[in-house]
């Protein structure tokens, strides 16, 4: 395989694995904003200490791929990859609170049932009471499913009839479904922010409506989607 063959399978990798579908560059909605203090004479942005040692790395990843040290190379890319990504939950960590009502976020280990690339899922919080219920919440970004929300929501005549399924408004903004399923007291919400986000909350609350709009009028779902469309690809 020719270096220049290599270097652009490399740079796909970065693509794929890296930037997908946050940017690699920007680490936090912050950092990503233009800082007029950052803004140089030609309209260009300085460097971040962070976005250097980012660009420093894939620098690196191509010096090995030129010495044909490719386990080097891979092994310091999924570094890479796996710094990032940490990154990026933390930065979307911040658009949800920890605490809301009587409910308190837990970790829950949920990436065998979603990851990235399953069912669109970005990022997931999980909420816990003292009498047990639990709200659980999902980002879902560019994903297909979210075309059929956004027409459903648009002609609601479309699921007239259907049990168990309504349009609701959450927190006076945003439209969204609501669904009951059969034989349980679980209500799940899917909230339309815009045409590629949407923000699925499951709940066993008997006031589930009260108790989405209580926790999406502590999130940050404003600056939520403003950092996913400077970032996003």
């Amino acid at each position: 395989m020719s270096y220049m063959r290599i270097k652009n399978t490399i740079l796909l990798l970065v693509i794929l694995i890296v930037l997908h579908p946050i940017n690699v560059i920007s680490a936090s909605y912050e950092e990503s904003l233009p800082d007029v203090n950052l803004l140089t004479s030609s309209n260009t942005l300085e460097l971040t200490e962070t976005q250097e040692s980012y660009l420093s790395q894939l620098s690196q990843i191509e010096d090995f791929v030129k010495n044909n040290q490719f386990s080097d190379a891979l092994n310091l890319l999924i570094n890479l990859s796996n710094t990032i990504k940490n990154k990026r939950l933390f930065s979307l960590n911040t658009y949800f609170p920890n605490y809301f009502l009587d409910y308190k976020y837990i970790e829950k280990d949920d990436s065998e049932l979603f990851n990235d690339s399953n069912y669109g899922v970005l990022f997931s919080k999980h909420y816990r009471n003292k009498r047990g219920n639990v709200l659980d919440v999902y980002v879902i970004y560019s994903d297909p499913s979210i075309k059929e929300y956004f027409r459903l929501l648009r002609n609601p005549e479309l699921i007239e009839g259907v049990t168990n399924l309504n349009v609701v408004k959450i927190n006076k903004q945003y439209y969204a479904l609501e669904k009951k399923s059969d034989g349980e007291s679980i209500y799940e919400c899917n909230m339309l922010v815009n045409n590629k986000l949407l923000v699925n909350l499951v709940s066993d609350s008997k006031k589930e409506i009260e108790l989405f709009n209580t926790f999406i009028s502590k999130s940050r779902i404003d600056k939520l989607e403003k950092y996913l469309k400077i970032n996003s690809l």
